[in-house]
Parts: C-alpha cells; sequence; structure tokens
C-alpha cells in the first residue's frame, strides 16, 4: 500500500503477502479485492493501511485473473473457467452465485444434419442445433484433451486430439456425446477428411495417416506417406487426395490402395497452403502468406497454377458454393471470391468478425459459418454472396483475462 498525497513523493506504508499470484486490486470502502492466481479470492481490512489484515479467501478453481465490481458483486475473471459472480455485500462472507463458462478456443466446425459439431480445443467437442441458423442452442458438450478438427458421419464424430490421437464419438444423442474409441498416434495430427470408411489425417510433421474406420469401435491405421511439408488441410475426391502441405506446397497422392498411398504430383512455390478443396478438375487453395490460389489439377500428375487473389492478412480456410469461394482472412474475418474466371477471382465482399481470429469456414444452404478461434462462431447470411450480413454471433471468449462494466 503506497502513500501518494504527494505525488512526487510516493511512500510504502504497508504490505501483506498472499500464497498465489496477486494479478489484481480493487478497493471499495475499507475492503481490498485482490485476484491471487491459482489461490482464488482474498480480501483484506485496509481500514488501517499500515497494518492490512486476512478478512476471507474463495477459492473459485482455475486462475483468478482480472475483475470487476458493481452494487455489491465481483466480476472475476477465471482464466481456466470463465466468468464466475461472487457476492461480496455481507462482510468478510463471499458467495458465489453465478457462472458462465469458458467454451475454449474454436478449432474447426462442421454441419451436419442440421447440427453444428466445434473441436473446441481444450473443452472437447461441442454441439448446436441448428435448426434456426439465426439462433443456434447449445445441446451437448464433450471434454476430452485438445480438439483440433471434427467430421460426422452416420452419427460418429471423429476428432483429432494433440494427446489422444484420433478420438471417435457416437452422437447419435447429440445431448450425450460419448467416446467409443480411440487410436493413439506417434504424432501431433491437425486436419482430417472423412471419406468411404476411411479417415484421412494431416499431420503436422508427419504427412498422411490413412485410419479404417469401417468399424468405428475398432479404428485401424493401415497406411501412411511422408511428403516432406507440414499437412494443414485433406480433400480426397474419389481414388485422389490432395494435401495443403505448407512449405511443400499442394501434393497429391494417390490412395486407391489406401495401404501404400504414392505420390503422383505436386505443385510447388505457391506459397504456404494450409487447406484445399477441389472441384470439376480444380483446386481451390488458401494460401496463408497470401490469400485464394487456383489450380489446375485435371491432370493430377501435371497441376498448373490458374490464378490467385490476396487476401488482407494470413488465410487459413477455404470452402466453395456456385461460382464463389469463401475464405477466412485472420485479421478481417469473412471474404467472399467470385471465381466464375478461375485465371482472375476477385474479392467482392467481406464481413469482419470483430474478435479472435477467422479460422474455418463451411458453407451449408444460405449460411456460412465461421470458426472464430478465440471467440466462438459467427453465422452469416450470403444468400447474397456480394452482400453478406451477420446474422448471429455465439461469443466467449477463449480466456477470461479481464472484466469491465457498464450496460
Amino acid at each position: 500500500i503506497i502513500d501518494v498525497s504527494n505525488p512526487e513523493n510516493p511512500e510504502k506504508v504497508g504490505s501483506f503477502s498472499t500464497y498465489g499470484c496477486a494479478c489484481d486490486v480493487l478497493v471499495e470502502g475499507t475492503t481490498a479485492y485482490i485476484t491471487d492466481g491459482d489461490n482464488g479470492l482474498v480480501m483484506f481490512d485496509v481500514s488501517n493501511p499500515s497494518n492490512p489484515s486476512l478478512l476471507n479467501e474463495l477459492d473459485l478453481g482455475g486462475w483468478i485473473y482480472g475483475m470487476y465490481y458493481r452494487e455489491g458483486k465481483l466480476y472475476l475473471a477465471n482464466l481456466d473457467n470463465g466468468l464466475v459472480v461472487v457476492d461480496v455485500s455481507k462482510s468478510g462472507k463471499p458467495e458465489i452465485i453465478g457462472r458462465m463458462p469458458n467454451m475454449g478456443f474454436v478449432n474447426s466446425l462442421f454441419i451436419d444434419g442440421g447440427l453444428a459439431y466445434l473441436a473446441n480445443w481444450s473443452k472437447g467437442l461441442s454441439v448446436y442445433d441448428l435448426s434456426n441458423p439465426k439462433d443456434p442452442k447449445p445441446l451437448g458438450r464433450l471434454e476430452n484433451g485438445y480438439s483440433w478438427s471434427v467430421r460426422v458421419s452416420n452419427g460418429y464424430a471423429y476428432l483429432v486430439d494433440d494427446s489422444s490421437g484420433l478420438v471417435v464419438v457416437d452422437v447419435s444423442d447429440p445431448e450425450k456425446p460419448s467416446i467409443v474409441s480411440n487410436l493413439e498416434l506417434s504424432s501431433w495430427i491437425s486436419n482430417l477428411y472423412l471419406s468411404e470408411g476411411k479417415v484421412y489425417l494431416a499431420g503436422e510433421e508427419s504427412g498422411l495417416h490413412i485410419v479404417d474406420v469401417s468399424d468405428p469401435e475398432n479404428p485401424r491405421k493401415i497406411g501412411s506417406l511422408e511428403v516432406g511439408g507440414s499437412v494443414g488441410g485433406i480433400y480426397v475426391d474419389g481414388k485422389t487426395a490432395y494435401l495443403a502441405s505448407g512449405e511443400a506446397g499442394l501434393v497429391i497422392v494417390d490412395v486407391s490402395d489406401p495401404s501404400s498411398p504414392r505420390e503422383i504430383g505436386r505443385l510447388s512455390e505457391i506459397g504456404y497452403p494450409v487447406d484445399v478443396i477441389v472441384r470439376d478438375g480444380r483446386a481451390y487453395v488458401a494460401n496463408r502468406d497470401s490469400g485464394l490460389v487456383i489450380v489446375d489439377v485435371s491432370d493430377p500428375s501435371s497441376p498448373s497454377f490458374l490464378g490467385e487473389v490476396e487476401a488482407f492478412s494470413a488465410v487459413f480456410s477455404v470452402d466453395l458454393k456456385g461460382d464463389y469461394a469463401y475464405i477466412t482472412d485472420e485479421e478481417y474475418g469473412l471474404l467472399i471470391v467470385d471465381v466464375s474466371d478461375p485465371t482472375s477471382p476477385v474479392v467482392v465482399s467481406g464481413i469482419d468478425t470483430p474478435f479472435g481470429w477467422a479460422y474455418k469456414v463451411q458453407v451449408v444452404d444460405d449460411y456460412a459459418y465461421v470458426a472464430n478461434w478465440a471467440d466462438g462462431f459467427y453465422v452469416v447470411d450470403v444468400s447474397d454472396p456480394k452482400s453478406p450480413k451477420m446474422v448471429k454471433d455465439v461469443f466467449w471468449r477463449g480466456e477470461f483475462r479481464a472484466v469491465a462494466g457498464g450496460k
């Protein structure tokens, strides 16, 4: 405690040690409230500044960071578990009266049968009802490891997980998802593609892995291929897999024999590909370094550059509907590109996703669903691609570090 009555000569008048890591302090009347890291909330009587005395401590679970006071209540930012509301109107007797959980980072999402499945990073899998896209409703959650990507088919969700490899989840009851199996892998997997009973896994440092999931309860790895780059995105068209392989470029693989995949084509020096989708002999590549690149893959053994368009910052994802490509621009949000002339694609519109990073996008019917890496997901009406409209943000902060007051 510092006496600043003379601003030119501040003087320390008192102190008191806490057991945690003091992150924030707030004083109301003669009570000082301290957020004390993993020690929770600590309250001191500072009526005598030279001799502050401990009033109470409250364990809130997780790491307590910032706070805000209003009308006898403290609103505390819990780095691990969201927002916690504590009633401190009764002197020395704090009481938890409310919580808003931290839902975690959204790394990826997949829309299937009117439901949104979110790879929720440290919070696992979250399921939302999209029967009214303008008002998504949470249905169920499953906490497991660190989820990066998700695909769904025939009542099963397939997750790639930092700690557990491939995780298979029964989502036949979306309100009660449950793990049925997992396949541990020795390398970090960041993405996946599901096709005809097989999961194709993108290894950040280990290339392509192919897993047979014809029996979801007993997945088994059947093939792999090193490609010399960090595979970030995969698209499978029939017996051909297209790998967005970072520094290695776009790598094209024959997977007609999944136990022995083989490279048949490659296009290097197109930036740093991280995602890809293929339609009608053309590959639309999300280039992290610059924007969207379009590649002629009508002859997979000899891919060739067609056109590109620059974005404002890093691009991580691409989806396609009709003559328009939808790309996520890390800092700006969603960009919509007219690709009717693949040699001269043009950005025709965009919409800002104001918090976090626009990370993944999927377009279903008239809506684009954008996973915003640190802040939930957005629903955008793209019925008119030249005039997109934000219709809903399902919003949370990835980590709660501070709280501010107001209306």
